[in-house]
């Protein structure tokens, strides 16, 4: 398996900065559920080498596993804004919905918790009341 990084349209295989690193070893997440919702679903991967940094290639820093609750709370605080970025689909389960070839970004409102359980009890979706989930729109 390879990990391909710097990567902007990922139809490209040639695309200038992009670099391909081979997975040595992938750690899915102990708790990872796909049913009935999906929860922790993060894995890491372990590469052969580090990738070089540049101008769109760098570390993300992640929480520890010992932050509480209120902690990790006090970095999302509603209304500010978050940046959303991926290759997936734009749309919510519509028939004909695909993934994107190049890379989409949008920014949007965080959202309160307990106002982002009830905008979904409204239309008949449960969401797991933990910070694991992170509610974001408009």
């Amino acid at each position: 398996m390879l990990f391909r990084s710097g990567a902007h349209n990922i139809s490209n295989l040639r695309e200038e900065g992009a670099e391909d690193i081979r997975v040595k070893r992938i750690v899915v997440h102990e708790d990872f559920r796909e049913r009935p919702v999906v929860k922790n679903d993060i894995a890491l991967l372990q590469l052969e080498w580090g990738p070089k940094a540049s101008t769109v290639v760098g570390p993300i820093c992640l929480t520890t596993s010992t932050a509480t609750r209120d902690e990790l709370e006090s970095l999302y605080k509603p209304g500010e804004t978050a940046t959303i970025a991926g290759w997936g689909s734009d749309t919510a389960k519509a028939k004909g919905s695909h993934s994107h070839s190049v890379l989409q970004k949008v920014h949007v409102p965080l959202v309160d918790g307990e106002d982002c359980r009830r905008a979904f009890y409204r239309v008949r979706v449960r969401v797991v009341p933990e910070i694991q989930v992170i509610c974001v729109g408009f």
